[in-house]
Protein backbone atom coordinates (compact mmCIF):
# COMPACT_ATOMS: atom_id res chain seq x y z
CA UNK A 1 0.00 0.00 0.00
CA UNK A 2 1.91 3.27 -1.58
CA UNK A 3 5.08 1.75 -0.57
CA UNK A 4 4.88 2.17 3.14
CA UNK A 5 6.47 -0.39 5.27
CA UNK A 6 3.69 -2.22 8.25
CA UNK A 7 3.88 0.48 10.87
CA UNK A 8 3.76 3.45 8.35
CA UNK A 9 0.66 1.47 6.76
CA UNK A 10 -1.03 1.28 10.49
CA UNK A 11 -0.23 4.90 11.29
CA UNK A 12 -1.84 6.13 7.75
CA UNK A 13 -4.77 4.36 8.32
CA UNK A 14 -5.45 5.52 11.04
CA UNK A 15 -4.60 8.70 10.62
CA UNK A 16 -6.96 8.41 7.55
CA UNK A 17 -9.53 7.23 9.75
CA UNK A 18 -9.26 9.83 12.33
CA UNK A 19 -9.86 12.64 9.60
CA UNK A 20 -12.63 10.53 8.02
CA UNK A 21 -14.18 11.06 11.14
CA UNK A 22 -13.64 14.55 12.21
CA UNK A 23 -14.85 14.92 8.59
CA UNK A 24 -18.11 13.21 9.25
CA UNK A 25 -18.35 15.27 13.14
CA UNK A 26 -18.13 18.71 11.62
CA UNK A 27 -21.03 17.92 9.25
CA UNK A 28 -23.02 16.77 11.49
CA UNK A 29 -22.41 19.53 13.75
CA UNK A 30 -23.03 21.77 10.71
CA UNK A 31 -26.37 21.07 10.05
CA UNK A 32 -27.27 21.30 13.72
CA UNK A 33 -29.57 24.76 14.39
CA UNK A 34 -27.69 27.58 15.68
CA UNK A 35 -28.57 28.63 19.04
CA UNK A 36 -29.01 32.42 17.98
CA UNK A 37 -32.72 33.96 17.24
CA UNK A 38 -33.46 35.10 14.08
CA UNK A 39 -34.56 38.51 14.41
CA UNK A 40 -38.33 38.95 13.59
CA UNK A 41 -38.65 41.24 10.31
CA UNK A 42 -40.49 44.52 10.53
CA UNK A 43 -41.92 46.11 7.57
CA UNK A 44 -41.09 49.80 6.66
CA UNK A 45 -44.46 50.42 6.94
CA UNK A 46 -45.43 48.83 10.36
CA UNK A 47 -42.40 51.34 11.37
CA UNK A 48 -44.11 54.14 10.37
CA UNK A 49 -47.82 53.46 11.22
CA UNK A 50 -46.38 52.54 15.10
CA UNK A 51 -45.68 55.80 16.03
CA UNK A 52 -47.12 59.20 15.87
CA UNK A 53 -44.51 61.86 13.74
CA UNK A 54 -43.09 64.14 16.89
CA UNK A 55 -44.58 67.51 18.02
CA UNK A 56 -42.35 70.17 16.37
CA UNK A 57 -40.91 71.87 19.27
CA UNK A 58 -42.25 75.61 19.83
CA UNK A 59 -38.94 78.42 19.20
CA UNK A 60 -37.34 79.90 22.07
CA UNK A 61 -38.35 83.44 22.88
CA UNK A 62 -35.15 85.77 21.81
CA UNK A 63 -33.77 87.40 24.59
CA UNK A 64 -32.18 90.66 23.29
CA UNK A 65 -28.64 91.43 25.39
CA UNK A 66 -29.26 95.48 27.17
CA UNK A 67 -26.62 97.21 26.95
CA UNK A 68 -23.80 97.59 30.12
CA UNK A 69 -24.78 101.22 31.94
CA UNK A 70 -21.54 103.87 31.35
CA UNK A 71 -19.36 103.43 34.74
CA UNK A 72 -18.95 107.07 35.54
Amino acid sequence: MLGLNKREGRIFRYALVGHGGLACLLFVFGLLPSCEEDPEVVHVFELSAATPSPTPIPPLPQVTPQPTPPKP
